[in-house]
């Protein structure tokens, strides 16, 4: 019940922060053209792009020699150490070419003060990331979920004055996203600046190494994350244009909602996880939580492509190929949230050399999947691309992870995969009539309860047991 406690309390703020940003979408995308929320998708993928280049690892490394020693704010300095300087680099070298930077992102160098706010915010949103990665790791859920929810709260109320006030295209998104972060990494410095004064005793440049050791491996496999997460964007604007784009960004949007409710469970399952180990507990309870999440996110998946045909209503009729083009995209979250169940092997045993391998093979992949599918689809071949893409990367880590830690089911797995690759298959095809795409998903929503009929009866076991026990407690 504990542990239940806090993932609900882990969970509560990115939960909230997924409704303000549900709300949102369809006050944009009433407001704004398609070819303004590709602008838009530029803008995230050069966000993406120096965040990923600024943490280095070692908000990774942090994570895994947190439990490793007793003072905590020790390792937490020397975790940063190397992502400021890093982070220094970056706005150094990037200020002389911000007017090109901003040519390739949007076709026109007028738009440099996006790349000069974005670049004095990365500091901000690099001390923003230790210490909610710190309140994570202390498992300090209700904090956690409070100043997660702040940023979100925060751009929802910017985006809402800029787009009736002040102006109605790609930039009121953009400067309510920075102005959202200065305001909420503001409240987050000015309550945990004592998380942030260290003693010189506290740099320890042996463990700085250690930590390297671990985050530097990562770092090839952070290019190759680089490259894969922009490869779509990039052929799509390349090979189409930016209302393609917007189409692509729209749908990404969505699906990111459930990727959101990954990042609340891997944000309790991580240090969770590691405890665990620490604490010898059996492996029957990895296995469980492994169908649970499993049998979750699947049920998301299925009761996302239940309602689609409800988005150009939603999002306005502007919208509407955004319905074929989401299926393939929620492999994204909904494979993210399984694998941080299935991939805790290779973090145990520290081979993140093989993050790298991974990486490249599915940078690889979906570079010739996206050369295939997007001249000739579009938007829809790049999400199509991109969720064979994730498939294959859950299948590949999770196979190594098995080698490396015991031997979990997988016929689940495979059942699942197979099952959700069907539906996503029949609910992209704009030709198929209505009524058989929704026959097919009640067919496979009952597969799916038939495939998970023991977890879903222990689930109601312990349901049962929490009621009774909750009762004794009340008499």
């Amino acid at each position: 019940m504990k542990t239940i406690k806090k993932f609900i309390g882990f969970s509560l703020g990115p939960i909230l922060g997924a409704i303000f940003s549900a709300v949102s979408v369809p006050i944009c995308t009433h407001y704004l053209l398609p070819h303004e929320y590709g602008k838009m998708s530029m803008f995230n993928l050069l966000y993406t792009i120096l965040l990923m280049v600024a943490y280095l690892g070692f908000d990774q490394a942090f994570i895994r020699e947190y439990h490793e020693f007793k003072n905590k704010r020790r390792v937490l300095l020397n975790s940063m150490i190397i992502p400021i300087f890093i982070t220094s680099i970056i706005i150094l070298i990037a200020i002389p070419f911000a007017s090109s930077i901003s040519y390739f992102l949007f076709e026109s160098n007028q738009h440099t003060d996006v790349v000069y706010m974005l670049l004095i915010a990365l500091p901000f949103l690099l001390v923003e990331r230790f210490i909610l990665v710190n309140l994570r790791m202390e498992e300090r859920a209700v904090e956690y979920s409070f100043f997660s929810l702040i940023v979100k709260v925060a751009a929802f109320f910017c985006t809402l004055f800029y787009l009736f006030n002040i102006r109605q295209d790609f930039l009121s998104i953009v400067y309510s996203t920075i102005i959202s972060h200065f305001i909420g990494d503001g409240i987050l410095i000015f309550l945990y600046h004592k998380m942030l004064i260290f003693k010189k005793d506290y740099v320890d440049w042996k463990l700085v190494k250690r930590m390297a050791n671990y985050a530097l491996p990562l770092v090839p496999a952070t290019i190759m994350g680089i490259i894969f997460n922009g490869e779509d964007k990039i052929f799509i604007k390349h090979f189409s244009d930016y209302s393609e784009l917007g189409y692509y960004q729209v749908s990404m949007t969505l699906a990111n909602m459930v990727l959101i409710l990954q990042q609340a469970f891997s944000t309790f399952w991580t240090p969770t996880v590691f405890r665990w180990r620490t604490e010898n507990v059996e492996n029957e309870k990895y296995e469980f939580v492994q169908k649970l999440v499993c049998l979750f996110a699947s049920a998301c998946f299925m009761g996302i492509l239940l309602i689609k045909n409800f988005l150009p209503i939603v999002l306005s009729v502007k919208y509407e190929n955004t319905k074929y083009i989401l299926p393939f995209l929620l492999f994204y979250p909904v494979m993210s949230m399984i694998v941080s169940t299935t991939v805790s092997g290779i973090d145990f045993a520290r081979k993140t050399k093989y993050t790298l391998y991974f990486s490249i093979s599915v940078t690889i992949l979906n570079f010739i999947l996206n050369m295939l599918f997007v001249p000739k689809l579009g938007a829809s071949g790049a999400a199509i691309a991109t969720g064979l893409s994730h498939i294959f990367y859950f299948w590949i880590r999770t196979y190594y992870s098995r080698r490396l830690w015991f031997d979990f089911e997988l016929s689940h797995l495979y059942k699942t995969t197979f099952l959700l690759t069907v539906a996503a298959v029949i609910n992209s095809l704009a030709y198929i009539n209505e009524s058989i795409v929704y026959l097919g998903d009640l067919v496979i929503v009952v597969v799916g309860l038939f495939v998970y009929r023991d977890t879903i009866q222990k689930i109601k076991k312990m349901a049962v047991i929490e009621v009774r026990r909750g009762r004794q407690i009340n008499d």
